[in-house]
């Protein structure tokens, strides 16, 4: 068993490993610093003229206009001209609000809705039968 700690390449192996290891956790350390970013460029694409596109847009504004702002948004005006402001550095990150974002909003809302009234109307024949049964007698009815 002590022949284990006489031999040289098993303490090599031990000292490349507490190497490693030390190396690994200094690096953490440097990724947990405490900079805070201020007035981060993005880029703000909106291709949807909708109402819902443009409350976004006026909540996002609204909320970078605060004076220790963590982003500034920089205005673009189409989605090609993304790649060359990311190559000069004019920003680092963008928000594209596509085309049909308000339908698509719509949509979604118009389908949660439709679900909630149905779980209710399930929740009410559970609860009373015989005012369910009642009520599709009156619906056939012209």
């Amino acid at each position: 068993m002590l022949n284990v700690f006489k031999r040289k390449n098993i303490w090599i192996s031990m000292l490349v490993a507490a190497i490693l290891i030390g190396l690994f956790a200094f690096a953490q350390v440097g990724a947990r610093s405490t900079v805070k970013v201020r007035h981060l460029p993005l880029a703000l694409v909106v291709n949807d003229n909708g109402k819902d596109a443009k409350n976004v847009v006026n909540k996002l504004r609204k909320e970078s206009h605060e004076k220790n702002s963590e982003i500034k948004w920089v205005n673009v005006n189409h989605t090609n001209e993304l790649t060359k402001g990311f190559a000069s550095g004019k920003y680092y990150g963008a928000v594209v609000i596509h085309s049909g974002f308000t339908k698509a909003i719509n949509q979604q809302a118009d389908y949660l809705k439709g679900k909630i009234i149905t779980q209710k109307l399930d929740a009410l024949v559970v609860k009373t039968p015989l005012a369910a049964e009642t009520a599709l007698f009156q619906q056939k009815k012209p």
